[in-house]
């Protein structure tokens, strides 16, 4: 296993109909401290066509849940596309034995799975106020990353802390409990660098928010 620091990277899902992801992400990579990635590629207008799907054909939240897990993997391969030096994996274990210099794509499944096994109850909520952001704290928490940095299409609002910005739509309703016990987590506007607000010096909370509209919203 690597003795190099892990950040786990989240991909928002609005970021793959950004034009400039490319360039702008690979410009971030660069001006990073040297770490192990881990990327996890929301799961954008995939996504939203299963939520949508859910409302249409009453789907339940279980077979809604496992649908954009699936969406995830397909912009997990399209990150690929545009990062084909990263290996994608789908195990905590592959994850664990990555290289010094390897750049890691999740493909969520086998880990949600894998994590279903080994945590029965204390599993992530299968529902919608449980997106990418909370997978991507999830995988964090398991690999014990340095860092988890949200790259989103947006500045964090408000006050700056997860709770606000969970009400805000910002991130989903769950991160704050999903996040509590990270090192480190950040937000980046990618779309506008110079605008983006370093969280480093915010502890995620535990205390209950509400889920209002975490349904009907589109995540950053």
């Amino acid at each position: 296993m690597s003795t190099r620091p892990l950040r786990v990277v989240k991909v928002g899902g609005s970021l793959l109909a950004f034009d400039e992801l490319r360039h702008e992400l690979r410009e971030w990579i660069d001006q990073q401290s040297s770490a192990v990635t881990v990327f996890v590629a929301g799961g954008g207008a995939a996504a939203d066509l299963v939520r949508e799907a859910a409302q249409r054909f009453d789907l339940d939240e279980e077979q809604s849940h496992w649908l954009a897990i699936k969406a995830m993997g397909l912009t997990a391969n399209l990150l690929h596309v545009l990062l084909p030096e990263a290996a994608i994996i789908d195990s905590l274990a592959a994850m664990r034995s990555a290289d010094d210099d390897t750049w890691l794509i999740v493909e969520p499944e086998g880990f949600l799975r894998q994590e279903a096994e080994r945590l029965g109850s204390d599993i992530l909520p299968h529902n919608w106020d449980t997106t990418s952001d909370s997978i991507a704290a999830r995988i964090a928490e398991a690999l014990d990353a340095d860092e988890l940095v949200l790259l989103k299409s947006r500045t964090l609002p408000g006050d700056g802390s997860w709770l606000n910005a969970a009400e805000e739509g910002f991130v989903d309703p769950y991160f704050p409990v999903a996040a509590a016990g990270l090192r480190h987590v950040r937000a980046v506007n990618l779309r506008d660098v110079r605008l983006s607000r370093d969280e480093q010096n915010l502890i995620p909370s535990m205390q209950a928010i509400s889920p209002a509209a975490a349904s009907t919203r589109s995540r950053a």
